[in-house]
């Protein structure tokens, strides 16, 4: 996938998939779907990035 590297990883992403009911719009509509159900597959492990410094200065 081309985007793969850029939504996975350390971060959470929300893709919001917009599809039209009009006849007219049907393959865009089908092509927006297959997309969002290939991008649901990419796996992310999100963590909290911790600065050591900021705890120094709690301290």
């Amino acid at each position: 996938m081309l985007l793969q590297d850029s939504l996975g990883g350390n971060s959470k992403t929300l893709m919001i998939c917009c599809l039209s009911p009009h006849v007219s719009n049907y393959s865009e509509s089908v092509n927006a779907l297959r997309y969002a159900n290939r991008a649901r597959n990419i796996k992310n492990k999100p963590v909290v990035n911790r600065d050591p410094m900021a705890v120094l200065v709690e301290v």
